[in-house]
Parts: C-alpha cells; sequence; structure tokens
C-alpha cells in the first residue's frame, strides 16, 4: 500500500473541502496532521524530515513576509494600490485589472511574495469597491499566466483522450449504428453542459465555499475513469487485408476519400469561428446580458434533445446527406443572425444552430469512422480533432476583422458562404462510402 499517496490525496481533499462532520480544520492544520501522518506511519524518520527542511527557503519566505507586513502596516502598499487601480471605473474593470496586473507582475516576482503582498491589497479594494472579497481573491489567484497554463493543462488533456474515445466508441459499435451511438455521445455531452452550471448553481445555494463546488465537481470525472478501467473492454481488431489484396486508394471512400473530406471540413471550420461572435450578435440585437447565460443553456437543450436523432439520421440516410443538411443549416442560421433585429429572431435561430449541431457532431464522427481504415482510427481521429480545433483561431481572426471593418451582417454572411463552398466540395469530391465494413 503506497501510504505516502494516499495522505497526499487525503490531504488535497481535506484542502477542498475543510470538514469533516462538525469538526472544521485549518490549512495549517490540515498540513501538521499529513507531516505527522507519514512520520507516525514510518514513512520518513524525523532526521530525514528534518535534513530535508532548506534554510535557504525558509529565510526568504521569512524575509517575503516581513516586507510584505512592512509594506502594509506603512501604508506605502495601499498609496501604491490607489494609483494603480484609480483608473478602475467598474468592477469588471477591477477585476481585469487585477488579472493583468498580478500577471504581469508575476513575471518579475514569485507566486509566494504576490500572495502576501496582494491578499491585503485585493481585500482593501474589495472592502473600497464594495464587493465581495472572494471575486477578487479568484481574480488574484487566477492571474492571467495561472489561467493559461490551466487552460492549457485542461486542454492538452482533452487532445489526448478525445481521438482514443472515438476510435474506442467506433471500434465498440456495429458500423450500421454507428451515427446513433456518437450521435447519443453528443446528447450526453451537452446534457452535462447544461446540468453541470445548474448543479454548480445549486451547490452554492448550499455552501459560498467554492472549493467545496470545485471538489465536487471532480466526482463525475472519477467515476468516469473507473468506468473506463473497470468497465470498457477493447475489443480485438481485424487485421487489415494485404496491401496487394487492398482496393485502390480513394476508389473504396478510404484513405481519399478522407483526406477529401478533411480538407472540406477545413474549408467549413473557417467560418465556423467562436460562438462568441453569435453571444455577442445577440447582445446588440437586444438580448439582456442577464438572459445570456439561459439562452446558451436554451442552445445546449436542443444539441442535447436532438442529437441523437441526427446521428440515428445518418444510419438511415447516409453519412454525407446529413452532414450536407446539418452544414445548409448553418448557414441559413448564420445568414439569420446577420439579418436579426429582435431577440425574439435571435432566441430562434440558436434553436436552429443547435439542429445544426445535432446534424452533424455525430455523423461527422461516424464518417471519420466509416472513411478510416480499422487500424488507422485513433490517427484518423487525431486529424480530424487537429483540424478543427487549429482552424478555429484563423476562422476567429477573419470573423472579428470582418466584424470590425464592415460589421455583423458581413462577418456572419462570410461564415454562411464559407458553409454552402464547403457543402458543394463535400458533394463532389468525398463520395457515401460502405459501411458493411468494421
Amino acid at each position: 500500500m503506497n501510504i505516502p499517496v494516499i495522505v497526499l490525496c487525503a490531504v488535497f481533499v481535506l484542502i477542498a473541502v475543510r470538514r469533516v462532520g462538525n469538526l472544521h480544520f485549518g490549512l495549517w492544520q490540515i498540513m501538521l496532521l499529513g507531516a505527522v501522518a507519514v512520520l507516525v506511519t514510518g514513512q520518513i524518520g524525523p532526521r530525514e524530515a528534518l535534513g530535508a527542511i532548506d534554510p535557504d527557503i525558509m529565510l526568504f519566505l521569512f524575509g517575503v513576509f516581513v516586507v510584505g507586513q512592512a509594506l502594509e502596516e506603512s501604508g506605502y502598499l495601499f498609496h501604491l494600490s490607489y494609483l494603480a487601480f484609480r483608473r478602475a471605473g467598474s468592477a469588471d474593470g477591477l477585476i481585469l485589472l487585477i488579472l493583468f496586473g498580478f500577471g504581469i507582475a508575476s513575471a518579475f516576482l514569485m507566486n509566494d511574495t504576490l500572495a502576501v503582498i496582494g491578499t491585503p491589497l485585493v481585500l482593501l479594494l474589495a472592502k473600497q469597491h464594495r464587493m465581495s472579497p472572494k471575486v477578487l481573491l479568484l481574480a488574484l489567484a487566477f492571474a492571467w499566466p495561472q489561467a493559461f497554463l490551466a487552460r492549457f493543462v485542461d486542454r492538452t488533456g482533452k487532445g489526448l483522450r478525445t481521438s482514443p474515445r472515438d476510435a474506442l466508441i467506433a471500434d465498440g459499435t456495429e458500423p450500421h449504428l454507428r451515427g446513433r451511438v456518437f450521435g447519443f455521445h453528443r446528447a450526453m455531452d451537452h446534457a452535462g453542459a447544461v446540468a453541470g452550471p445548474l448543479l454548480a448553481a445549486g451547490a452554492l445555494l448550499v455552501t459560498s465555499d467554492l472549493r467545496v463546488v470545485f471538489a465536487l465537481a471532480a466526482v463525475p470525472a472519477l467515476l468516469a475513469m473507473a468506468a473506463l478501467v473497470f468497465g470498457v473492454h477493447e475489443r480485438e481488431r481485424e487485421r487489415e487485408p494485404p496491401r496487394a489484396e487492398a482496393a485502390p486508394r480513394g476508389t473504396d471512400g478510404r484513405k481519399g476519400s478522407l483526406s477529401a473530406y478533411l480538407a472540406v471540413l477545413a474549408l467549413f471550420t473557417l467560418g465556423n469561428s467562436s460562438d462568441a461572435f453569435l453571444l455577442l450578435r445577440a447582445q446588440e440585437v437586444g438580448v439582456a446580458v442577464a438572459a445570456i447565460p439561459l439562452l446558451w443553456a436554451f442552445h445546449h437543450l436542443i444539441k442535447a434533445a436532438a442529437s441523437t436523432f441526427g446521428g440515428t439520421l445518418s444510419d438511415r440516410v447516409g453519412r454525407r446527406s446529413t452532414i450536407l443538411l446539418g452544414w445548409g443549416v448553418y448557414a441559413l442560421a448564420y445568414a439569420g443572425f446577420a439579418l436579426a433585429r429582435t431577440p425574439l429572431a435571435i432566441v430562434l435561430l440558436f434553436a436552429v444552430y443547435g439542429l445544426f449541431h445535432a446534424l452533424t457532431e455525430g455523423p461527422e464522427r461516424a464518417f471519420v469512422a466509416d472513411l478510416a481504415a480499422t487500424t488507422a482510427r485513433g490517427s484518423a481521429f487525431g486529424l480530424f480533432h487537429a483540424i478543427s480545433g487549429l482552424m478555429l483561431l484563423p476562422a476567429s481572426l477573419l470573423t472579428g476583422l470582418l466584424w470590425q471593418h464592415f460589421g455583423a451582417a458581413v462577418a456572419l454572411g462570410a461564415g454562411a458562404a464559407l458553409a454552402a463552398a464547403a457543402a458543394a466540395g463535400l458533394l463532389l469530391f468525398v463520395p457515401e462510402p460502405s459501411r458493411t465494413r468494421g
């Protein structure tokens, strides 16, 4: 049994929840309990523990605390805060100044220094601006380098899991049911996007401690990992026929068609910019800022409700036909966003836009599985997701430039035009493959 790892996990859990029953624990009490636990269980001896203490680090931390306390007691720290944050005209402006100000400072100062100096500073600013100190403390904790690192790790994890997950789904599903299964997967993903924030909001009604909410958010991930490890078993794949017996490239809807499909997908994604532009358009037309989260939740509800149907439709009428229908709906939705003038029109268009996702997300993945060789599905899904992700940046830059110089109608109209061009390319250059092979 790996006792140090168990103790470490227990310490992290206690730091997150800070209580066991009616007992409340402080941060230093939890860390002390962890240290005592490894000493009592004999994982490390007292002499080794003392030898692990670095005097230089202790001296550095002592200096940091002394300087930080001196700045606070002298009033000079608050004078600096007045000079730095007096231009913040609103709560949002103050949060942005803290995020970017301390983010830039972290390039020159260590995090310990920023924590000691920044904490009393943001508490004073919260009092002056009559804001909840938790909001500003979170802004201090997630200054942009830390936020960038967290987001980078999060996206790296998603990139590592997404393609193997889709290949696993494809390998474990009969070809004539792949659309339905991928559609159901997307439906559950979108349902989680609605249920997750609602459950988090419910948790915040019970406790105002955000650490509890984050700890609870880890529970579904742990359950999913347990289900993957103990409940999912990979099928043994059939080997591909020898090269001499295989059909010529591109004639059976395999490698050549997959390349053509990915090229057409890149063209479509160039016009499929960030959905933040659609939310911005909703605000321009007159949708209240407070209603934006409700509008976004409604959009996900449509996707969750219709995604299984979209995937099943591709099993019946073909992947290409369903994707063409979805891209056509996308072009109409973007054209509608360009011309919309009322909040009601925006709500209806978000419903239509949700149907686009339902008609394409499952079928697009099933199409990749149909086109790729059995032994190369992981690579094929990797290319599929790489192209989708890489093209999102130039797509958003293009939309932003067009929006800034020519207005929303031109920017969104360009997205509709690129979708129509991609649909034409899919119809002309990518044949519908046979789905009789695994």
